[in-house]
C-alpha cells in the first residue's frame, strides 16, 4: 500500500498517491513546567496535536497554484483545509488542518517550482 494525501475544502479536493518519502510526522505537545514552592516540578499538560511536512523536489506551476489555493482559501473562507492521510499500512487520519507553504521558487522558463514544501497542523477548528 502507498502512502496518500488528500486535501479537501469547500471549492477544491486534491489527492496525492505514492507521495515521495520522506514524509514527516511530529507530536506538538503544549504543555507548562510549573515549580511550587518546596522546589517540586510538575508538568500540567495542555493538549497534544500532530503536525504534518512533506516536500516535493519539484511541482510545475499549475500543480503549485492549485495546492497553494488551499493555504489563501483558509484565510479568505477562515475555514481550514480537511487532511486524510493514508498511511502504508492501512491506517487512515482524516483532521482539520492549519496549512503553511514554502515560498514559491520558479526555476526554469516553463514554470517549475523547486523545494515546495507543506506543513499540516491539526486543529478541531473548521
Amino acid at each position: 500500500m502507498s502512502l496518500t494525501l488528500t486535501l479537501t475544502d469547500t471549492t477544491d479536493t486534491i489527492t496525492y498517491d505514492l507521495l515521495q518519502v520522506p514524509f514527516t510526522t511530529k507530536d506538538v505537545v503544549g504543555n507548562t513546567d510549573v515549580t511550587v514552592l518546596t522546589g517540586d516540578v510538575y508538568t500540567d499538560y495542555i493538549y497534544a496535536k500532530r503536525q504534518w511536512k512533506h516536500k516535493w523536489s519539484y511541482m510545475d506551476i499549475t500543480e503549485y497554484n492549485q495546492l497553494r489555493g488551499f493555504y489563501d482559501r483558509q484565510f479568505t473562507t477562515t475555514q481550514y483545509p480537511v487532511m486524510t492521510l493514508v498511511e502504508p499500512d492501512g491506517t487512515t487520519i482524516t483532521t482539520p488542518v492549519r496549512m503553511d507553504i514554502s515560498d514559491k521558487k520558479i526555476t526554469s522558463q516553463c514554470g517549475m517550482i523547486e523545494d515546495v514544501e507543506i506543513t499540516l497542523r491539526e486543529t478541531s477548528q473548521q
